[in-house]
């Protein structure tokens, strides 16, 4: 079985905000579309018996610290 995903609220601004930068580029190439991931797997407990993967924020590969403004994650159990 999967573990439960869990998202952040950020999530759909930090894509937005990575597509309105490649749209600015005159010639974007297809490396400057990459993104990076930010996620914490939570093990399994009594509440979540599969585990979660919690996706904290999405980062557009030229951020130079991509846990810049990533909090831990909260407790879910």
């Amino acid at each position: 079985m999967l573990p439960y995903l869990h998202v952040m609220p950020r999530i759909a601004r930090d894509i937005e905000e990575c597509l309105d930068f490649v749209a600015r580029q005159p010639r974007g190439k297809p490396n400057d579309r990459k993104l990076v991931i930010v996620y914490a797997y939570l093990r399994p407990t009594v509440r979540f018996a599969r585990g979660v993967v919690s996706i904290r924020a999405v980062r557009h590969s030229r951020v130079k610290d991509v846990f810049s403004g990533v909090r831990e994650p909260t407790r879910l159990a």
